[in-house]
């Protein structure tokens, strides 16, 4: 009788991946909570029809789905049900109390731009027209987002890139020699692996979604239809207002914490656009303005001025 292969679907697959590294095993249940709250803000969006839906992420949603079997299949082991888990989903801003309504009247908002390649700066409509008629923006210390007032979207510790290291890891071989020097034994961790320098910092989305007005917290939003144009101009001013600074934009790196392993690159620049996945549905671009080894003195925000952005930009209101 011929054996018949069994083949595994991609969610098997995946449920086998986590066994063989189950790196959420040693998470207290409040924190799986809000590792359940960081996968459903990455994994939902709200749609122009003001319902609940996945968000695309450019191809994204397929980690995200991942990361909640992963969260599943922990919650299995441990016999709870993840509904159960706090996960403050309340704290998501368009999933507050008339935001659907909202977001169903900006329907003509998605339709014109949702999906066109350029960078979308979301704001308030006060500081919306100085940006566009005199290229008007701040820039301001990666130090400076760890302020309590800022909501969730832009609250972060910019300076620290968090990593979590497992028993399993060792067994797989996953582990930087440093990190052996410091933890022979098999063990886990959390390690807070630190930014050379505090830096200067610009965001922007490359992406149009209405949830980002919740997100923010603004009415207004500038749309740039020629990046590289604007990329050129911003780098540029902010060059020369910071002599022998290192001035780049590109893409954030969004990483996992539970799947940095290894010690980070620490005077690269790359280091710099490094960011915690939990803001991955942000899809940003960013300038870093790195300062030279012999700075010491304290970082202020300041402002560039670019000159009129009509030629490569428009503003649209949220309402």
């Amino acid at each position: 009788m011929p054996i018949k292969e069994k083949r595994f679907s991609r969610n098997d697959g995946w449920i086998f991946q986590y066994r063989i590294r189950p790196y959420l095993r040693f998470l207290k249940e409040d924190a799986l909570g809000q590792r359940l709250a960081v996968i459903m803000r990455n994994l939902t969006t709200v749609s122009p029809e003001g319902l609940i839906s996945v968000h695309g992420l450019g191809g994204k949603s397929v980690l995200w789905s991942q990361k909640m079997t992963d969260l599943i299949t922990e919650c299995s082991r441990r016999g709870i049900d993840p509904v159960d888990l706090d996960s403050d989903l309340s704290g998501i801003p368009f999933l507050q109390k008339g935001s659907l309504e909202i977001a169903k009247r900006n329907a003509s908002l998605h339709k014109a731009w949702s999906g066109k390649p350029g960078y979308y700066k979301y704001t308030q409509k006060e500081y919306a027209e100085s940006f566009l008629r005199k290229g008007l923006m701040r820039i301001a210390p990666a130090s400076s987002y760890n302020n309590a007032s800022y909501n969730s979207a832009i609250k972060d510790d910019e300076l620290t890139i968090k990593s979590f290291i497992s028993p399993y890891d060792y067994d797989l071989g996953f582990i930087d020699p440093y990190y052996l020097r410091i933890a022979p034994e098999r063990c886990h961790m959390f390690i807070d692996q630190k930014k050379p320098s505090d830096h200067y910092l610009f965001c922007i989305s490359v992406s149009f979604d209405l949830r980002y007005f919740f997100d923010f917290g603004c009415n207004a939003c500038i749309c740039i239809h020629n990046q590289e144009e604007f990329k050129t101009r911003l780098v540029n001013a902010v060059s020369q207002k910071l002599q022998n600074w290192h001035v780049s934009m590109g893409p954030a790196e969004y990483m996992d914490p539970y799947f940095i392993t290894t010690l980070l690159p620490g005077n690269s620049p790359e280091m710099y656009f490094i960011k915690d996945f939990e803001y991955m549905y942000q899809s940003e671009h960013r300038l870093v303005a790195i300062p030279p080894a012999y700075h010491n003195a304290e970082m202020s925000p300041f402002f560039v001025e670019l000159g009129s952005l009509e030629d490569i930009a428009r503003i649209v209101e949220f309402t």
